[in-house]
Parts: structure tokens; sequence; C-alpha cells
């Protein structure tokens, strides 16, 4: 839900990659990690046991946030850019005594590295 309030700014997702992280995490004495799960076993070749089975663990991952939901952010701060601009250039066109509306705006794309 957009938040309405006077000089808020949609959050633009500042910084915002997308990130592999733990599905779920488990902790014990030693700290917090990955849960992890069998997901297979391997034959390996032991000069002192011979044929030996491993378990093969892996560990569930998600990424987030997405790009998805980088774009859908930024979209919205354009969109609210543009709203704005919109609100600016219909004041300035209006016949205001006591008001003076400046062309002064936010970054368009804060996102996009300026050289």
């Amino acid at each position: 839900m957009p938040n309405w309030r006077a000089r808020a700014v949609p959050d633009w997702m500042r910084d915002a990659r997308p990130r592999v992280v733990p599905r779920e995490w488990r902790q014990h004495k030693h700290g917090v990690f990955a849960a992890t799960r069998v997901c297979g076993t391997v034959q390996e070749h032991s000069r002192k046991r011979g044929l030996v089975t491993r378990d093969v663990m892996c560990c569930d991952v998600l990424i987030t946030p997405t790009a998805h939901q980088i774009e859908a952010a930024r979209a919205r701060y354009s969109a609210w850019w543009r709203a704005l601009r919109a609100v600016r250039d219909q004041l300035a066109r209006a016949s205001l005594d006591r008001w003076l509306v400046t062309d002064a705006m936010p970054p368009r794309a804060p996102w996009q590295k300026r050289c």
C-alpha cells in the first residue's frame, strides 16, 4: 500500500541487489548456520576402507529481493516522480499570487549512476 503522507518518497530499494540466502537456519552452540539436508550420495574409493558411500548435503536457498521486486519498486518511484512533475507543472500554470513554484525536483532515476 502506498504511503501518501506529505514529503514521503517511495522506497526505490537503494543498493538493492539480488542475494542468495538460505531458506532455513539452524542454531547450535557454535552459532547460526544454514539448514542442510541429504540430497544424494556419492561413492568414493578409500585406500584404507575400499569403496565408501558418503552423503551429499545441500542447502535450499532463496533469491531476495528478486529482480522483479526491485523493478517494481523503481517503477513506483518513477510513477510518483511523474505525478509530482504533473502537479508542479499545473501549479506553475495557475495564477498564484502568494506562492512561488520552482523547478526543483528530486532525482528522476536516482539508481542510475551519473557520470
